[in-house]
């Protein structure tokens, strides 16, 4: 599989690919001081500095690196280890609370993988604490929080129908980890079908910083992982996410239930992106899913282009692309009342969606007043961005196609669009 990777990219995948043991020496060995150097760089802006260092310590690689090397891996693993044992100190607090309090948990993403996909809890970070619960429990693990300390990050009615988000906004405490409590994996305004009463009659035992509690089984939870790197993050999380996946399938490829996987992947509606996720996996790590499981995914066959396209997405690190959205670039593509449109249906969202952006009741009298806020701050934010499209720029203009182009790659994920 081709990859339009930079050279620094291109050399860590080579040394991050499955399988490692036996290999490392060989792919060491070309590698000079300045190599190390620019590698180094690249893991850490793509957050792959543990990974590298997990990879080369299985690999038992302390030896094939230079000194220099070795250390400053040791330092960030050491750091990840404290900060990780911090995290899940809270992590525990809030789950036993929650369980004193009989509300049940699911626990999910970061949270997860940290104490049971990778062997060591300093071998992956997490900025947050991920938790499910059950939508009629929501308010009582809300007033639960609220009471240790924990406030909402921004206006929220428990009320509204909320179908646009999947979790209650933030909940921050000074010096604490910011906890996110959902009731579901994904926002039921997109076009999947995820029950949430099916994760948790498909849940399953697992104890987090000492605490029991309960998990995704392994289906699920690789499903989750593909919709929120493909899809939901619109592959922009970077390629650390990819490494999740290969860890979890190179774990539990023996024992993980395909047909179950691909059954739940069909009643979700998931199937392209998950066979997207696992196409990136393999071309970036080099693990596979089965071949028949990626058949029964896709049986209309291999979307070469899809996948170069995914590829191109998930390896970008371009800055020039980072004050674009999927607005601005439907902004550059459309005709002059399409303009106006897209800029009257971007100013004047909802003013449940405008309280959570500003933290005002809705009701509030002075709601309208945000609007003015609203057109004040996405000129701050886009204009010029927005001007460069309008002008013609070359840099702007190739930004827009890169966002039309994941666009594009989402209407196919969701099966009503081609690529």
């Amino acid at each position: 599989m081709e990859m339009a990777f930079s050279q620094p990219t291109m050399s860590l995948i080579n040394l991050l690919a499955y399988p490692w043991e036996g290999t490392m020496a060989e792919k060491t060995s070309p590698l000079a001081p300045e190599d190390w150097r620019a590698l180094l760089e690249e893991a850490e802006k793509r957050a792959l500095t543990l990974t590298l260092y997990y990879r080369l310590r299985v690999a038992h690689g302390e030896a094939l690196v230079p000194e220099w090397v070795w250390e400053h891996l040791q330092t960030v693993y050491l750091a990840a280890t404290a900060r990780n044992m911090v995290m899940l100190h809270h992590a525990a607090g809030i789950l036993r609370a929650l369980q004193e309090r009989g509300i049940e948990v699911i626990v999910l993403k970061g949270l997860y993988l940290v104490e049971q996909v990778y062997p060591e809890i300093g071998l992956r970070t997490f900025s947050d604490l991920d938790l499910l619960v059950r939508r009629e429990q929501l308010a009582d693990a809300l007033t639960l929080m609220q009471n240790q300390g924990y406030r909402l990050s921004t206006w929220y009615d428990p009320q509204a129908q909320n179908t646009d988000i999947k979790h209650l906004p933030p909940l921050e405490k000074a010096q604490y980890p910011t906890l996110e409590l959902h009731w579901s994996i994904l926002e039921e305004d997109e076009p999947f079908e995820i029950e949430a009463a099916g994760l948790w009659e498909r849940a399953v035992e697992t104890t987090i910083a000492g605490v029991k509690t309960r998990a995704l089984d392994s289906e699920d939870f690789l499903l989750h992982l593909a919709l929120h790197f493909t899809y939901q993050h619109r592959l922009r999380g970077g390629l650390r996410n990819l490494y999740d996946i290969a860890e979890v399938l190179e774990q539990r490829m023996a024992r993980m239930n395909w047909q179950k996987l691909l059954a739940t992947a069909q009643q979700w509606g998931a199937q392209r992106v998950t066979w997207l996720t696992f196409q990136l996996v393999e071309g970036v790590t080099g693990v596979t899913a089965p071949k028949e499981v990626m058949t029964a995914l896709l049986p209309e066959g291999a979307d070469s282009s899809a996948v170069g396209a995914a590829l191109e997405q998930a390896g970008s690190l371009d800055d020039a692309w980072a004050g674009l959205t999927p607005d601005l670039a439907a902004f550059s593509a459309a005709g002059f009342f399409g303009k106006i449109k897209l800029l009257i249906q971007r100013v004047f969202i909802s003013h449940r969606v405008l309280a959570r952006e500003y933290n005002i009741n809705p009701a509030s009298p002075l709601i309208m007043v945000y609007y003015l806020a609203r057109v004040r701050d996405l000129w701050g934010r886009y204009a010029r961005s927005g001007w460069r499209i309008v002008a013609g720029e070359e840099e702007a203009l190739a930004g827009a196609d890169f966002e039309q182009q994941n666009t594009r790659l989402r209407e196919w994920m969701r099966g009503t669009g081609k690529f």
